[in-house]
C-alpha cells in the first residue's frame, strides 16, 4: 500500500511539471503579412499564435501614410542624425492571462528610397517606453535594394506584461523620401518570433512542491526501515 502511494504521488508531481513546463505556443507567436497591402494601410492586422495578444502593426505620429504595394510604407521622417521619438512602425504583444511570453526574434525586410532614412532602430518597452531597451541599430548603404533582418532579441523571457515594440527610422536624406516594411524573404511576413509558457498558479506551485517533497521524504523513509529491518534480523542457529 505504501508503494502504491509512493507512486502516485511520483506520477502526480511529473504530470503537474510536464503539464506546466510544456510550450504551447509557435515559432511565429506574432505575424504581419504585408504583400497584399497597398502600403498606404493605416493598420496592418497581426495573426497570433495560442495565447498571444497583439495590435496592429500603426506607424507613429510623426510620419505619414504612402502608398507602396506588398508593404507598410511611410514618409516624412526626421532629416536629423538622431531619432525622433515620433517617428516609428509599432505593435505591442502580450501573453495571455496564466501564459508568459518569451520573445526572442523579430524579422523583417525593409527598402529605402534613394532619398529616405539612413539609419534604424528597433526598441523595446514593457513599460509604455518610460524605460526601454535598444535591440538593434543599422545604418544603409545609398541604395533602394531590399534588406532583410533577423534580430535577437534580449531581456524578454518570462515576461506576463505587455511589450511594445517600434522601429524607429531616422537619418533621411529628405521629408520626403520613405521607407518601407515588407515581407522578410524566408519568414514570409514581418514576424516575432519566440515562445509562449503557461505559469502555474501559487497553489499549484505549492502543490507541486510539496508532491515532490513528499515523495523525497517517503523514499527516504522507506530506505531508514528497510536498512533498520536488515541490522535487527538474526540468523537462525540449530
Amino acid at each position: 500500500m505504501k508503494r502504491v502511494y509512493a507512486v502516485s504521488l511520483g506520477m502526480f508531481a511529473v504530470v503537474v511539471w510536464f503539464f506546466f513546463s510544456s510550450q504551447v505556443g509557435t515559432a511565429g507567436i506574432v505575424t504581419f503579412d504585408v504583400s497584399s497591402q497597398p502600403g498606404n494601410q493605416a493598420s496592418t492586422l497581426p495573426a497570433v499564435a495560442p495565447n498571444v495578444f497583439a495590435t496592429s502593426l500603426v506607424r507613429g505620429p510623426g510620419i505619414n501614410a504612402s502608398s507602396g504595394i506588398g508593404s507598410i510604407n511611410a514618409s516624412g521622417f526626421t532629416t536629423m542624425p538622431s531619432i525622433d521619438l515620433s517617428d516609428y512602425f509599432q505593435f505591442t504583444v502580450t501573453a495571455a492571462p496564466g501564459f508568459a511570453l518569451n520573445a526572442q526574434e523579430l524579422v523583417f525586410g525593409e527598402r529605402r528610397s534613394l532619398s529616405g532614412i539612413r539609419e534604424f532602430q528597433v526598441r523595446t518597452s514593457l513599460d509604455q517606453f518610460s524605460t526601454f531597451t535598444s535591440q538593434y541599430s543599422f545604418v544603409m548603404p545609398d541604395s533602394d535594394a531590399l534588406r532583410n533582418h533577423s534580430i535577437a532579441l534580449t531581456g524578454l523571457s518570462g515576461v506576463t506584461d505587455a511589450v511594445d515594440i517600434r522601429i524607429y527610422g531616422f537619418a533621411s536624406e529628405s521629408s520626403a523620401g520613405t521607407w518601407r516594411l515588407v515581407n522578410h524573404a524566408d519568414y514570409g511576413g514581418i514576424v516575432l518570433n519566440g515562445t509562449v509558457a503557461a505559469v502555474p498558479e501559487p497553489s499549484s506551485a505549492f502543490l507541486l512542491g510539496t508532491a515532490m517533497l513528499g515523495g523525497v521524504w517517503f523514499r527516504r523513509r522507506i530506505g531508514a526501515s528497510s536498512r533498520e529491518t536488515s541490522k535487527t534480523i538474526e540468523p537462525c542457529l540449530d
